[in-house]
């Protein structure tokens, strides 16, 4: 049974204080927005936030300056299915990117999702999304030991340069298991039921992994 509620606003009380103690910002909080139907979206937003456009625009809040200059980004929305006096609980999203506050159109690096909004859902919950060509032309070259020489005299095809900017474009639909028990138990292992309690530490969890992991890249 996933989370319903009367009334989900001490739920994002909670959410929110453990986001502002990791960001070091008590100027947070989220909004609410009636996306359509009966689903209902809390967007976290600040007075210290951005503008982050990938499929969707996003408000998002700065996470740590990066090794460009620019900052990293995150932005959290939680759903609910309001329904007979109830909000139900369908899904907690948070995306990570990077770039210049007054450029809206920042690099989208890594997604963190819970969602339980199809309860035939084949998928991992939770799971990541990763951005294949952010991977591969921005992060794969920190962990490079051998520095490549390059060589301005070098002239590549059009086919050569159609191939080098293919990506996986595929691959930001694959749903990256973050938690399982396929060692214990069947290969349907990958699917947690959410909680008040989970949904408070697994907010937690993620936004403090990321940010260790962004900061261990850059050290």
């Amino acid at each position: 049974m996933t989370i319903c509620t009367k009334n989900p606003i001490q739920l994002l009380i909670n959410c929110k204080n453990i986001i502002a103690n990791i960001l070091s910002d008590n100027k947070v909080g989220f909004n609410e927005k009636l996306m359509s139907g009966k689903y209902v979206r809390y967007s976290l937003e600040g007075i210290n936030g951005s503008i982050a456009e990938e499929k969707n625009s996003y408000f998002v809040l700065p996470l740590l300056p990066s090794r460009t200059g620019d900052y990293y980004w995150v932005a959290i929305t939680i759903g609910f299915l309001f329904d007979k006096g109830d909000y139900c609980f369908q899904e907690e999203s948070l995306f990570f990117f990077e770039g210049m506050r007054l450029n809206t159109n920042k690099k989208p690096i890594i997604r963190a999702e819970w969602s339980e909004r199809k309860s035939d859902c084949r998928h991992a919950q939770p799971h990541w999304h990763v951005y294949p060509s952010y991977i591969s032309k921005i992060i794969t070259p920190l962990f490079d030991e051998v520095v490549q020489p390059i060589d301005f005299g070098q002239t590549l095809s059009d086919e050569e340069i159609k191939d080098k900017s293919q990506e996986w474009e595929e691959g930001k639909r694959f749903h990256y298991a973050m938690a399982s028990r396929w060692h214990s138990e069947d290969e349907r292992a990958h699917q947690e039921e959410m909680t008040k309690e989970k949904l408070e530490k697994w907010t937690k969890g993620c936004l403090v992994y990321v940010k260790d992991q962004l900061s261990y890249i850059q050290a």
